[in-house]
Protein backbone atom coordinates (compact mmCIF):
# COMPACT_ATOMS: atom_id res chain seq x y z
CA UNK A 1 0.00 0.00 0.00
CA UNK A 2 1.39 3.20 -1.07
CA UNK A 3 2.79 5.62 1.61
CA UNK A 4 -0.25 8.22 2.31
CA UNK A 5 1.85 10.86 4.29
CA UNK A 6 5.87 11.27 5.12
CA UNK A 7 6.79 13.21 8.43
CA UNK A 8 9.84 15.40 8.56
CA UNK A 9 11.36 15.05 11.81
CA UNK A 10 14.78 17.05 12.57
CA UNK A 11 17.32 15.91 15.46
CA UNK A 12 20.12 17.62 17.46
CA UNK A 13 20.99 16.58 20.73
CA UNK A 14 17.54 16.75 21.54
CA UNK A 15 17.88 12.83 24.39
CA UNK A 16 15.48 15.05 26.80
CA UNK A 17 12.83 15.46 23.96
CA UNK A 18 13.05 13.10 21.08
CA UNK A 19 11.17 10.06 23.35
CA UNK A 20 7.58 12.22 23.35
CA UNK A 21 7.98 13.28 19.91
CA UNK A 22 8.15 9.63 18.36
CA UNK A 23 6.16 8.06 20.64
CA UNK A 24 3.17 10.30 19.66
CA UNK A 25 3.76 9.94 16.08
CA UNK A 26 3.49 5.99 16.05
CA UNK A 27 0.90 6.82 18.58
CA UNK A 28 -1.31 8.22 15.57
CA UNK A 29 -4.45 6.86 14.58
CA UNK A 30 -5.03 6.53 10.68
CA UNK A 31 -7.07 4.77 7.74
CA UNK A 32 -3.80 4.93 5.69
CA UNK A 33 0.11 4.46 5.99
CA UNK A 34 2.60 7.03 7.26
CA UNK A 35 6.13 7.18 7.85
CA UNK A 36 8.25 9.27 9.65
CA UNK A 37 12.10 9.86 8.48
CA UNK A 38 13.80 10.74 10.90
CA UNK A 39 17.11 12.56 9.97
CA UNK A 40 19.99 13.42 12.77
CA UNK A 41 22.51 16.04 12.29
CA UNK A 42 25.70 14.33 14.27
CA UNK A 43 24.43 14.34 17.96
CA UNK A 44 26.29 13.84 20.44
CA UNK A 45 24.18 12.73 23.37
CA UNK A 46 21.76 10.12 23.36
CA UNK A 47 19.30 11.25 20.80
CA UNK A 48 20.80 8.57 18.24
CA UNK A 49 20.50 5.95 20.60
CA UNK A 50 16.69 6.79 21.58
CA UNK A 51 16.00 6.88 17.45
CA UNK A 52 17.38 3.59 16.77
CA UNK A 53 15.66 2.43 19.65
CA UNK A 54 12.24 3.16 17.95
CA UNK A 55 13.59 2.08 14.53
CA UNK A 56 14.22 -1.45 15.97
CA UNK A 57 10.77 -1.57 17.16
CA UNK A 58 8.48 0.06 14.41
CA UNK A 59 10.46 -0.36 11.13
CA UNK A 60 7.63 0.36 9.37
CA UNK A 61 7.42 3.66 10.76
CA UNK A 62 10.72 5.09 11.66
CA UNK A 63 12.75 5.35 9.36
CA UNK A 64 16.12 7.15 10.35
CA UNK A 65 19.00 8.84 8.73
CA UNK A 66 22.08 9.33 11.05
CA UNK A 67 24.50 11.83 9.88
CA UNK A 68 28.22 11.26 10.28
CA UNK A 69 28.55 15.29 9.87
CA UNK A 70 27.18 17.96 11.13
CA UNK A 71 25.40 20.06 7.96
CA UNK A 72 23.44 22.41 9.67
CA UNK A 73 20.19 22.58 10.43
CA UNK A 74 18.56 24.27 6.67
CA UNK A 75 20.47 21.42 5.01
CA UNK A 76 19.24 18.94 7.31
CA UNK A 77 15.60 20.03 7.23
CA UNK A 78 16.06 20.51 2.76
CA UNK A 79 17.34 16.82 2.59
CA UNK A 80 14.82 15.29 4.48
CA UNK A 81 12.09 17.24 2.82
CA UNK A 82 13.15 16.16 -0.42
CA UNK A 83 13.24 12.46 0.80
CA UNK A 84 9.35 12.49 1.89
CA UNK A 85 8.07 14.06 -1.83
CA UNK A 86 6.89 11.25 -3.32
CA UNK A 87 3.75 10.61 -0.56
CA UNK A 88 0.29 12.31 -1.08
CA UNK A 89 1.37 14.97 2.08
CA UNK A 90 4.42 15.72 3.96
CA UNK A 91 4.04 16.69 7.53
CA UNK A 92 6.56 18.37 9.64
CA UNK A 93 7.27 17.66 13.51
CA UNK A 94 11.15 18.44 14.40
CA UNK A 95 12.41 16.74 17.26
CA UNK A 96 11.98 18.71 20.47
CA UNK A 97 8.56 19.60 19.47
CA UNK A 98 5.61 16.69 19.75
CA UNK A 99 1.87 16.09 18.78
CA UNK A 100 -1.10 16.09 20.99
CA UNK A 101 -3.87 14.53 19.15
CA UNK A 102 -3.70 11.16 18.34
CA UNK A 103 -5.82 12.11 15.32
CA UNK A 104 -4.20 14.75 14.19
CA UNK A 105 -3.21 13.11 10.89
CA UNK A 106 -6.44 11.74 9.68
CA UNK A 107 -8.07 15.84 10.40
CA UNK A 108 -5.66 17.08 8.21
CA UNK A 109 -5.91 14.81 5.38
CA UNK A 110 -9.82 14.43 5.46
CA UNK A 111 -9.74 17.74 5.03
CA UNK A 112 -7.23 17.99 2.38
CA UNK A 113 -8.87 15.04 0.50
CA UNK A 114 -12.42 16.56 0.44
CA UNK A 115 -10.50 20.05 -0.73
CA UNK A 116 -7.83 19.34 -3.79
CA UNK A 117 -7.90 22.82 -4.58
CA UNK A 118 -6.06 23.28 -0.92
CA UNK A 119 -2.40 23.10 -1.16
CA UNK A 120 -1.70 23.02 2.99
CA UNK A 121 -3.65 23.25 6.05
CA UNK A 122 -2.44 23.63 9.82
CA UNK A 123 -3.86 24.59 12.88
CA UNK A 124 -2.67 26.10 16.16
CA UNK A 125 -0.94 25.01 18.70
CA UNK A 126 0.50 25.23 22.42
CA UNK A 127 3.22 26.75 23.00
CA UNK A 128 4.84 25.87 26.58
CA UNK A 129 8.34 27.64 28.33
CA UNK A 130 10.96 24.74 29.28
CA UNK A 131 13.50 27.71 31.25
CA UNK A 132 11.24 30.14 32.15
CA UNK A 133 8.18 30.31 34.82
CA UNK A 134 5.59 31.48 32.16
CA UNK A 135 2.32 29.96 31.11
CA UNK A 136 1.31 28.33 28.21
CA UNK A 137 0.04 30.35 25.32
CA UNK A 138 -2.09 29.34 22.37
CA UNK A 139 0.16 30.07 18.90
CA UNK A 140 -1.58 30.25 15.34
CA UNK A 141 -5.04 30.68 15.86
CA UNK A 142 -7.30 32.89 12.95
CA UNK A 143 -10.01 34.70 13.36
CA UNK A 144 -10.38 33.99 9.53
CA UNK A 145 -12.89 31.54 7.34
CA UNK A 146 -11.40 29.17 4.80
CA UNK A 147 -9.40 29.67 2.79
CA UNK A 148 -6.96 31.68 4.69
CA UNK A 149 -5.42 35.17 3.15
CA UNK A 150 -2.34 34.93 1.70
CA UNK A 151 -1.01 37.86 1.76
CA UNK A 152 -1.24 38.00 5.39
CA UNK A 153 0.92 34.68 5.70
CA UNK A 154 3.52 36.53 3.30
CA UNK A 155 3.52 39.69 6.23
CA UNK A 156 3.98 37.67 9.06
CA UNK A 157 4.82 34.00 9.82
CA UNK A 158 1.18 32.40 11.50
CA UNK A 159 1.77 29.11 10.59
CA UNK A 160 3.40 26.68 13.35
CA UNK A 161 5.57 25.12 11.83
CA UNK A 162 5.01 21.83 12.98
CA UNK A 163 1.35 21.88 12.70
CA UNK A 164 1.41 22.25 8.72
CA UNK A 165 0.74 19.22 6.07
CA UNK A 166 1.70 19.85 2.39
CA UNK A 167 0.36 18.50 -0.66
CA UNK A 168 4.12 17.09 -2.06
CA UNK A 169 3.33 17.83 -5.00
CA UNK A 170 3.87 21.38 -4.91
CA UNK A 171 6.32 21.03 -2.61
CA UNK A 172 8.31 19.25 -4.74
CA UNK A 173 8.13 21.26 -7.64
CA UNK A 174 9.27 24.30 -4.90
CA UNK A 175 12.51 22.11 -3.74
CA UNK A 176 14.09 22.46 -7.08
CA UNK A 177 15.36 26.09 -6.03
CA UNK A 178 15.35 26.48 -2.51
CA UNK A 179 17.86 28.63 -1.10
CA UNK A 180 19.88 27.67 1.65
CA UNK A 181 21.38 31.40 2.80
CA UNK A 182 17.36 32.02 4.34
CA UNK A 183 15.98 32.70 7.44
CA UNK A 184 13.56 31.23 8.93
CA UNK A 185 12.95 27.99 6.42
CA UNK A 186 9.74 26.90 7.53
CA UNK A 187 8.35 30.23 7.14
CA UNK A 188 9.50 30.38 3.88
CA UNK A 189 8.26 26.66 2.70
CA UNK A 190 4.86 27.61 3.85
CA UNK A 191 4.66 30.76 1.48
CA UNK A 192 5.76 28.79 -1.51
CA UNK A 193 3.71 25.54 -0.95
CA UNK A 194 0.75 27.85 -0.54
CA UNK A 195 1.02 29.72 -4.04
CA UNK A 196 0.10 26.86 -5.95
CA UNK A 197 -3.51 26.84 -4.30
CA UNK A 198 -5.44 27.53 -1.09
CA UNK A 199 -4.47 27.50 2.61
CA UNK A 200 -7.14 25.61 5.16
CA UNK A 201 -6.72 25.94 8.68
CA UNK A 202 -8.94 23.59 11.35
CA UNK A 203 -9.15 24.79 14.81
CA UNK A 204 -7.99 22.23 17.50
CA UNK A 205 -4.65 22.74 19.38
CA UNK A 206 -3.06 19.46 17.95
CA UNK A 207 0.80 20.09 18.51
CA UNK A 208 2.77 21.31 21.48
CA UNK A 209 5.67 23.59 20.71
CA UNK A 210 8.96 24.24 23.16
CA UNK A 211 10.27 26.96 23.74
CA UNK A 212 13.60 26.26 25.33
CA UNK A 213 17.88 27.70 25.32
CA UNK A 214 18.69 25.42 22.32
CA UNK A 215 16.01 26.33 19.76
CA UNK A 216 16.85 28.04 16.43
CA UNK A 217 14.53 31.13 17.27
CA UNK A 218 15.34 30.90 21.01
CA UNK A 219 16.41 35.23 22.27
CA UNK A 220 17.62 36.27 25.72
CA UNK A 221 18.13 40.00 25.50
CA UNK A 222 15.66 42.78 26.01
CA UNK A 223 15.64 43.34 22.82
CA UNK A 224 14.53 40.17 20.85
CA UNK A 225 14.08 41.46 17.59
CA UNK A 226 17.48 43.50 17.59
CA UNK A 227 18.92 40.13 18.58
CA UNK A 228 17.54 38.15 15.72
CA UNK A 229 18.45 40.52 13.55
CA UNK A 230 22.29 40.35 14.45
CA UNK A 231 21.97 36.67 14.65
CA UNK A 232 20.34 36.23 11.23
CA UNK A 233 20.33 39.50 9.19
CA UNK A 234 21.84 38.84 5.79
CA UNK A 235 19.54 35.72 5.59
CA UNK A 236 16.22 37.38 6.42
CA UNK A 237 17.39 39.98 3.71
CA UNK A 238 18.00 37.47 1.50
CA UNK A 239 14.34 35.39 2.36
CA UNK A 240 12.42 38.86 1.85
CA UNK A 241 14.45 39.48 -1.21
CA UNK A 242 13.40 36.25 -2.34
CA UNK A 243 9.70 35.64 -1.50
CA UNK A 244 9.29 39.24 -3.28
CA UNK A 245 11.00 37.60 -6.59
CA UNK A 246 8.03 34.87 -6.04
CA UNK A 247 5.38 36.90 -5.61
CA UNK A 248 5.55 40.08 -7.18
CA UNK A 249 3.25 39.81 -9.58
CA UNK A 250 0.57 39.28 -7.82
CA UNK A 251 1.77 41.29 -4.78
CA UNK A 252 3.69 44.69 -6.02
CA UNK A 253 3.27 46.50 -3.02
CA UNK A 254 4.96 43.80 -0.58
CA UNK A 255 8.06 45.63 -2.37
CA UNK A 256 7.64 48.47 -0.13
CA UNK A 257 5.77 47.20 2.77
CA UNK A 258 8.28 44.34 3.60
CA UNK A 259 11.33 43.85 1.40
CA UNK A 260 12.44 47.95 1.73
CA UNK A 261 11.96 48.13 5.43
CA UNK A 262 13.22 44.93 6.04
CA UNK A 263 16.45 46.01 4.40
CA UNK A 264 16.33 49.21 5.76
CA UNK A 265 15.91 47.96 9.87
CA UNK A 266 18.68 45.07 9.13
CA UNK A 267 21.09 47.43 7.51
CA UNK A 268 20.62 50.28 10.43
CA UNK A 269 20.98 47.66 13.12
CA UNK A 270 24.38 46.29 11.37
CA UNK A 271 24.75 50.30 11.47
CA UNK A 272 24.70 50.51 15.08
CA UNK A 273 26.79 48.09 16.12
CA UNK A 274 29.34 48.61 13.26
CA UNK A 275 29.29 44.97 11.61
CA UNK A 276 31.24 45.80 9.18
CA UNK A 277 30.84 42.09 7.35
CA UNK A 278 27.65 42.28 7.38
CA UNK A 279 26.95 46.07 5.93
CA UNK A 280 29.73 44.82 3.09
CA UNK A 281 27.50 42.09 2.01
CA UNK A 282 24.47 44.30 1.74
CA UNK A 283 26.21 46.85 0.11
CA UNK A 284 27.12 44.92 -2.40
CA UNK A 285 24.02 42.45 -2.88
CA UNK A 286 21.37 45.13 -2.44
CA UNK A 287 22.79 48.73 -2.76
CA UNK A 288 20.48 49.87 -5.73
CA UNK A 289 17.51 49.41 -3.46
CA UNK A 290 19.06 51.99 -0.78
CA UNK A 291 17.46 54.71 -2.55
CA UNK A 292 13.87 53.40 -1.22
CA UNK A 293 14.75 53.56 2.40
CA UNK A 294 12.05 55.45 4.14
CA UNK A 295 14.13 57.09 6.75
CA UNK A 296 12.79 57.51 10.25
CA UNK A 297 16.82 58.92 11.16
CA UNK A 298 17.57 61.96 10.01
CA UNK A 299 20.46 63.05 7.85
CA UNK A 300 22.87 64.18 10.94
CA UNK A 301 22.13 61.13 12.63
CA UNK A 302 22.35 58.60 9.97
CA UNK A 303 26.07 60.23 9.21
CA UNK A 304 26.98 60.04 12.80
CA UNK A 305 26.30 56.57 12.22
CA UNK A 306 28.32 55.87 8.87
CA UNK A 307 31.53 57.96 10.17
CA UNK A 308 31.37 55.34 13.27
CA UNK A 309 31.09 52.87 10.81
CA UNK A 310 33.89 53.82 9.64
CA UNK A 311 36.26 54.88 11.95
CA UNK A 312 36.00 51.50 13.29
CA UNK A 313 36.99 50.07 10.50
CA UNK A 314 39.70 52.28 10.21
CA UNK A 315 40.92 50.69 13.41
CA UNK A 316 39.93 46.90 13.21
CA UNK A 317 42.25 47.39 9.49
CA UNK A 318 45.03 48.75 11.77
CA UNK A 319 44.65 46.11 14.57
CA UNK A 320 44.73 43.25 12.17
CA UNK A 321 47.65 44.81 10.20
CA UNK A 322 49.35 45.24 13.48
CA UNK A 323 48.89 42.02 14.58
CA UNK A 324 50.09 40.32 11.46
CA UNK A 325 53.14 42.44 11.61
CA UNK A 326 53.99 41.49 15.50
CA UNK A 327 52.98 37.43 14.17
CA UNK A 328 55.41 37.64 11.46
CA UNK A 329 58.18 39.42 13.71
CA UNK A 330 57.94 36.61 16.39
CA UNK A 331 58.85 33.97 13.99
CA UNK A 332 61.57 35.90 12.95
CA UNK A 333 63.00 36.25 16.35
CA UNK A 334 61.52 32.48 17.41
CA UNK A 335 64.09 31.32 14.33
CA UNK A 336 67.38 33.45 14.65
CA UNK A 337 67.00 31.92 18.56
CA UNK A 338 66.75 28.53 17.23
CA UNK A 339 69.47 28.57 14.88
CA UNK A 340 71.77 30.89 16.95
CA UNK A 341 74.99 28.79 17.37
Amino acid sequence: MKTKVKIVVISYNQEKYIRETLQNIISQKTNFVFEAYISDDCSTDNTVKIINEFSKKYPNIIKPTIREKNVGVVLNYLETLKQCCDADYVALCEGDDYWCDEYKLQKQVDFMEANPDYAICYHPARMIYMDKNHEPIIIGQSEYKNPQPYYNLIKANNIPANSVIYRAKYLQEELKNYPEDIYPPDWFTHISVARHGKIGYLPDVMYVYRWHSQGISHTTSNDPVKEIHLKYGVKEVNFSYTVWNKIKDRYPKYYSEIFINTLQNIYFTYLQESKFKEIDILTKKYSQYFKDFKLNINKEELKKYENKCRKYRKMYNMFLITSIVFFILSIFLATCLIIKP
